[in-house]
């Protein structure tokens, strides 16, 4: 009795991943071992290896290459160019040559020579840019591109998508773009219709998404979603059970305690050592400085600003100076609409009992004087009141303050209450006596 094995194509693309992986390990794994056996081996410290020590060497160089280059996605025959699996696979190869030269070394009880290893790495990048591009070739003729469905949330989206369906044309061959504003059950439709093998779903609102994915899995379609923000918040959640169901929990992260102690105690200690063993620069540059002009070591500034007010440079150590990122071209015609408006409204002021004010028609000729770009100090700060978030700004020059503040409405109806009843009593008390 005969039996006919059907495979889709993630367990064709998983077979031809597995099956470079492991051909490139024992092609470039031989590689190591001509070299292992040619020269380093005669190099080993009073005796060479006995065969399985040889063995276990060869055999961990293959463990170290394949990892590495499983790691950086050197073996995905689909989703990567022949140049992509090329430079993986070369760093691979760099980093595990690199981890057994030491190795070698430390067998050898000496530093080894260099080059043989250099013209492993050289043949290893050769044998991995030549097997790249024969499996990609192979890929083409037992892989075709999936014909894929792009279903977009909208105009941006959609632009993203066909970007990276444009850009991978050996694994999606594109039907067609749809909105999901159809609705989750045409959409069903249009995937039967075109009889789709893959979908790529782009800012895809949840619910429509959820359906999509369900109808996807339910017929073995392979389905590409771009994750929202949401998603990737989620995916780094804590899972943990509540009340018997499954819960995930996402919060912000917060370092434990005894990390932020050990921490702290690093940055003392490394601080200290550095100070040792740079002082005697320190003492060099500050009889340098003495010796120079006979100013002070420690340099500081006194500056004015405007209206003759004095501030200490030292003031800005530590913070943030951020550079203009609207040129005084295109910041004229804002300045220019400010100034009309305040002008107006200046003009509005000085009119008194009239209830309605028109303007019929209006005339000012502006004149651009000298533009002087000004760094203003401003202190930003931040609190966090039940669960919201409260920002405040100061003009460190002027001390005038803007923000929201937070507002305890329990306390303020408390205050109200209790001034209330305070004063009813004084009213009810003052009326008895009068």
């Amino acid at each position: 009795m005969w039996s006919v094995l059907m495979f889709n194509s993630q367990q064709k693309r998983g077979a031809m991943q597995t099956l470079f992986g492991l051909l490139l390990t024992a092609v470039n794994s031989a590689l190591f071992a001509l070299v292992w056996f040619m020269y380093y081996r005669t190099k080993m410290y009073i005796y060479p290896f006995f065969i399985k020590g040889d063995v276990i060497v060869v055999l961990l160089f293959a463990l170290l290459f394949y990892m590495f280059a499983h790691l950086y996605s050197g073996f995905d025959v689909v989703f990567q160019t022949a140049a992509e699996m090329m430079y993986s696979n070369t760093v691979a190869a760099v980093i595990s040559c690199g981890i057994m030269y030491v190795i070698t070394a430390l067998l050898i009880r000496a530093v080894p020579n260099v080059l043989p290893m250099l013209v492993l790495v050289v043949g290893c990048v050769a044998m991995s840019g030549l097997l790249s591009f024969c499996v990609k070739k192979a890929t083409a003729r037992f892989l075709p591109p999936r014909a894929t469905l792009l279903v977009y949330g909208n105009p941006e989206a959609r632009k993203e998508g066909e970007d990276i369906l444009r850009r991978l044309p050996g694994a999606f061959y594109v039907l067609d773009s749809i909105s999901a504003d159809v609705g989750s059950e045409e959409l069903c439709r249009q995937i039967f219709r075109w009889d789709a093998r893959a979908v790529m779903l782009c800012g895809v609102p949840s619910s429509e998404r959820n359906d999509l994915l369900k109808y996807c899995i339910d017929r073995n379609i392979e389905a590409y979603v771009r994750p929202n923000i949401g998603d990737l918040l989620v995916k780094g959640a804590r899972a943990m059970q509540l009340d018997n169901l499954p819960v995930l929990v996402c919060h912000r992260s917060s370092p434990a305690i005894w990390y932020l102690a050990l921490k702290r105690l690093t940055d003392i200690l490394l601080s200290l050592a550095a100070l040792v063993v740079f002082s005697p620069f320190m003492l060099i540059t500050a009889i340098a400085i003495k010796l120079y002009d006979g100013g002070p070591i420690l340099y500081k500034q006194l500056r004015l600003t405007k209206d003759g007010k004095q501030f200490q440079e030292a003031y800005l150590s530590g913070y943030l100076a951020d550079k203009y990122n609207v040129d005084s071209v295109e910041a004229q015609p804002r300045a220019n609409e400010r100034v009309k408006k305040g002008m107006e409204q200046l003009l509005r002021n000085t009119l008194v009992g009239y209830d309605t004010v028109t303007t019929q028609s209006s005339s000012m000729r502006l004149e651009t004087g000298e533009i002087r770009y000004a760094m203003l100090p401003v202190w930003i700060l931040s609190t966090k009141y039940r669960g919201k978030v409260y920002k405040f700004a100061m003009n460190a020059q002027t001390g005038k303050f803007v923000g929201e503040l937070p507002v305890s409405w329990s306390k303020f109806w408390g205050i109200f209450a209790l001034i209330t009843g305070i004063v009813t009593v004084l009213g009810t008390v003052l009326q008895i006596f009068m």
